[in-house]
């Protein structure tokens, strides 16, 4: 049971938690797993209610492990020791290189595929598996020369259209009078001071 404010008043909110002893598996009605990844205070507090030592591990996500390879880890922070920034000096030097091979590979539908196929064979030489591959299943569609994510063997998602904006352009706003005035008495008093 919670406690909240609604209108000025306190109300009560209840959550049900489904928990099976024998998998150890448990569920929130408030469902911030779900949402979020973390498992809720009332799922917790009924672990500590039924004995349960630790947390499964299917509840502790490979997002919040410190072993979990961030990429902003790279990025040059003064307070970095010198095997850190030996790091960060080849990952530099290694994009740098990645963007030169980009440029020239974007030019032509062909080079991109290409090098789409040599960069997988890359990835598995150094032990990264498909899913890993944040580019699985992006394409380009010749036509249009723009990205296109296959959902499904038989499903394109397309980007979204671009369409113009609702109501006048901005250009041609209406202005008030006062700001009709002022122009006027800037442009007059201008010439007159010229």
């Amino acid at each position: 049971m919670e406690e909240f404010m609604w209108k000025g008043q306190c109300a009560d909110k209840y959550h049900a938690v489904l928990f099976d002893h024998h998998t150890l598996d448990i569920q929130c009605t408030c469902l911030l797993f779900e949402f979020r990844g973390i498992l809720c205070r009332h799922c917790l507090v009924v672990y500590v209610q039924e004995g349960v030592k630790s947390v499964p591990d299917k509840y502790v996500l490979k997002r919040w492990s410190k072993l979990q390879r961030r990429r902003h880890t790279y990025i040059r922070v003064g307070s970095n020791s010198d095997k850190e920034e030996a790091n960060v000096r080849r990952y530099d030097a290694l994009c740098k290189r990645f963007y030169e091979i980009a440029e020239v590979a974007c030019e032509s539908d062909n080079e991109t595929h290409c090098l789409f196929k040599k960069l997988d064979s890359i990835a598995n030489d150094h032990g990264l598996s498909s899913s890993d591959n944040p580019n699985k299943g992006v394409q380009l569609d010749t036509a249009n020369d723009c990205p296109i994510q296959t959902v499904s063997s038989n499903e394109c998602v397309h980007n979204p259209i671009s369409i113009k904006r609702k109501g006048r352009p901005r250009s041609t706003r209406l202005k008030s009078i006062v700001e009709k005035l002022g122009k006027r008495r800037k442009a007059t008093g201008a010439k007159i001071k010229g």
